[in-house]
């Protein structure tokens, strides 16, 4: 399967995003499959949607909601637009969107300091996120049905 998955990938990628991958490292997911993708330019994160309940509606608000996050001065890794200018695309009943990569920090066990920043920002996240209005309201199942429908998927 991954294989396939690999296949869909870069043709993706060089169908809607105009970059041919080099390297590309899959991380299967309940929800949504990731995607690190090393491309001539740079890393990129391709997420594929729609292994559970995902639908356009869903993956618009959470598009939405990074954008709005980002531009409350949030951390969040930027999307890159499709060809088309779209910011996520289907092929074959998938739907994705491709991000920059993001460094991050791995936490360090006991580190006190790094489990306070990483509260802070949690905080942050929820704060901001209580003032997000979506362009269109979505229909979410109770999380446990979700996952356990993405499970079966």
């Amino acid at each position: 399967m991954s294989d396939m998955l690999t296949k869909w990938i870069s043709d993706v990628l060089a169908e809607r995003y105009g970059q041919r991958p080099l390297a590309v490292d899959i991380r299967r997911g309940y929800m949504s499959d990731t995607a690190t993708v090393e491309t001539e330019e740079r890393r990129r994160i391709l997420k594929v949607f729609g292994r559970g309940a995902q639908g356009a509606a869903r993956v618009r608000f959470g598009l939405e909601l990074q954008a709005f996050l980002a531009a409350k001065g949030y951390p969040t890794p930027k999307l890159i637009p499709a060809l088309d200018g779209r910011p996520f695309v289907e092929k074959g009943g998938r739907l994705c969107a491709l991000f920059e990569f993001a460094e991050g920090q791995i936490h360090t066990p006991g580190n006190v300091g790094q489990l306070r920043a990483a509260a802070r920002m949690l905080a942050t996240f929820h704060d901001l996120a209580s003032q997000f209005q979506p362009s269109e309201p979505v229909d979410w199942p109770p999380m446990a049905d979700a996952v356990f429908a993405a499970k079966r998927a």
